[in-house]
């Protein structure tokens, strides 16, 4: 039985490698308003306006090629539509990786911030609020 599972494990492995799918674990996000020796701070869930917002991410197994993620800052309309107020590519490289991205906050109200794959696919998000 064991001998089958690790089969179809390696199987799936190699599959994913040959079509170039990319596999992304996300070990940590935070979304804090500062980084002390490439660690968060704190996570917080409201801001005031005016200050900035970090979004942390620490990602591993994710290979020897470089690859891409984005960090993208929406700010949540009044009828649940997101408008994109920033988009950061972020390069990642190796076995375990930390990043980060930062938003001065000068709109009020809901935001989302969605770490995303170079498809588009969301991989983490954060809700969050500025009054």
């Amino acid at each position: 039985m064991m001998k089958k599972i690790f089969g179809v494990i390696i199987f799936m492995t190699v599959l994913s490698f040959a079509y170039g799918e990319t596999y992304y674990n996300v070990s940590r996000s935070v979304l804090t308003d500062a980084i002390v020796q490439k660690e968060p701070a704190p996570q917080r869930e409201m801001f005031y306006f005016g200050e900035r917002a970090v979004f942390f991410t620490e990602l591993t197994d994710i290979g020897v090629d470089e690859k891409k993620v984005f960090h993208k800052w929406y700010l949540v309309k009044n009828d649940g539509t997101k408008e994109m107020m920033a988009s950061v590519s972020l390069k990642i490289k190796g076995y375990r990786w930390r990043t980060w991205s930062s938003k001065n906050l000068y709109d009020k109200g809901s935001w989302i911030v969605d770490l995303t794959d170079d498809s588009g696919e969301i991989l983490e998000s954060k809700e969050f609020v500025v009054q």
